[in-house]
């Protein structure tokens, strides 16, 4: 069965292949990254993605661009009925569930455009060189 999140894993089981002057092991990644070495694991075998800053560590570490990793088939399409459930679901949270939930997507959205300004930046950097 193939997991929606295998092909995020194919990409950083490759950049650890890929990693010189020999493979880098999960333990290695670990201890470089900081990301316990259970969380790579499930990570690798697909079972599981990772919060974003756990991500950034990785992609860091194994110098991959996070904004380059393919998240298109690790997470479905998000429908208008998604949405409306989400909306709903909100609305039913106390005052207090809100006020996390606000934070937690204050944090999400921080990442996002840090993730997509360091890749504007590379991708800028890049085409100065070339030219």
């Amino acid at each position: 069965m193939h997991s929606p999140h295998m092909d995020l894993a194919k990409q950083i089981d490759q950049a650890m292949r890929d990693w010189k002057p020999k493979r880098l092991s999960q333990a290695e990644l670990a201890r470089l990254s900081g990301v316990p070495q259970p969380t790579i694991s499930r990570t690798l075998k697909g079972d599981s993605i990772p919060e974003t800053d756990t991500l950034l560590r990785i992609s860091k570490v194994l110098r991959i661009s996070f904004s380059g990793l393919d998240f298109k088939n690790t997470y479905p399409q998000i429908t208008k009925n998604d949405e409306e459930k989400l909306l709903s679901d909100y609305r039913q949270l106390s005052d207090f569930n809100k006020g996390r939930l606000m934070e937690k997507a204050d944090q999400l959205l921080m990442t996002q455009n840090k993730s997509k300004s360091k890749s504007n930046t590379n991708t800028h950097k890049a085409q100065k060189k070339a030219a």
